[in-house]
């Protein structure tokens, strides 16, 4: 199974409707999103009390890999009456989540502050993050950040019914960090994982990015790397030997690539083999099993 990178963990997206009630009535937001070389960026509140960062007339901020997003969001009380913020969502892996004052008089303003790493992580990020006040006729408070996130080195699992050597266009395969195999003793030819390393434009070393080997103490697998072209880069994962039987047993490994990028030159994977000969009598998830087809 494919699953994508542990750490951090973030609940990016969280689909809910609110029934606002009194708390959006009391409370309204002006979001001002600070990041370096950045200027104000206003949230807005046009969508029923929903507020997101930034509004949908600014620009979504883009950031390195590696470098915390971070965001400091004033908040106002415009209700006539003084109120408490209680606590904040537990979903949220966040470096920093807290408010300079959690009692706010009527029209008083306090600061929001969000910080959150974006080590192996690519592509648009969005955290939701729910603040419930101590009056329990108040329903939860939603503000919604979304910034985009350039990755130094991506590494990508290609799906099955992908032939084209490029990115996923389905975030599931993508920033893949752990890799998952279900086979049978006697099945080691369908050990099989592809995965894709690459870089942007941006981000590609003088010369073109290469990975320049595997290291790997484990025994299950053998490597094989096939640099497509100055920016991308296939590692094919393959059973040490395909014509022999695969040992039962549960095998957790770890394998590093090792690049030539200046900042990120070594990636550390996991991998989670499991060996029985029930292996495919049970409905897997779709990451789970089946070769994937030897990229042209």
């Amino acid at each position: 199974m494919h699953t994508t990178n542990p750490t951090p963990t973030y609940t990016w997206t969280i689909n809910t409707t609110a029934n606002w009630g009194r708390g959006m009535q009391a409370l309204s937001f002006f979001a001002l999103v600070l990041l370096s070389a950045s200027g104000s960026i206003f949230a807005d509140d046009t969508d029923g009390g929903i507020f997101t960062y930034p509004g949908e007339d600014a620009e979504i901020q883009t950031i390195r890999e590696g470098e915390p997003f971070r965001a400091a969001i004033p908040i106002r009380n415009n209700y006539d009456r003084a109120i408490r913020i209680a606590r904040f969502d537990s979903t949220c892996a966040c470096n920093v989540l807290r408010t300079d004052s959690d009692f706010l008089i009527p029209g008083e303003e306090t600061t929001l502050h969000f910080e959150v790493d974006t080590d192996n992580l690519s592509g648009r990020a969005r955290q939701t993050v729910w603040m419930y006040l101590s009056d329990p006729g108040f329903d939860p408070l939603q503000v919604t950040i979304q910034w985009n996130i350039r990755p130094l080195v991506a590494v990508d699992a290609l799906p099955p019914d992908q032939q084209d050597i490029h990115r996923p266009e389905d975030s599931l395969w993508r920033d893949i960090y752990r890799v998952e195999s279900h086979e049978r003793p006697e099945n080691a030819g369908r050990l099989q994982k592809n995965l894709l390393v690459s870089t942007p434009p941006e981000e590609t070393p003088e010369g073109g990015l290469e990975v320049t080997q595997i290291t790997y103490e484990g025994s299950i697998w053998q490597f094989v790397i096939r640099q497509v072209d100055e920016h991308r880069s296939l590692v094919l994962l393959r059973a040490k030997d395909p014509d022999a039987e695969l040992p039962q047993g549960t095998f957790e490994e770890t394998f590093t690539i090792h690049t030539n990028h200046p900042i990120k030159h070594t990636i550390v994977m996991e991998s989670g083999v499991k060996v029985d000969p029930d292996a495919g009598r049970e409905v897997q998830n779709p990451l789970i099993g089946g070769p994937p087809p030897m990229p042209r």
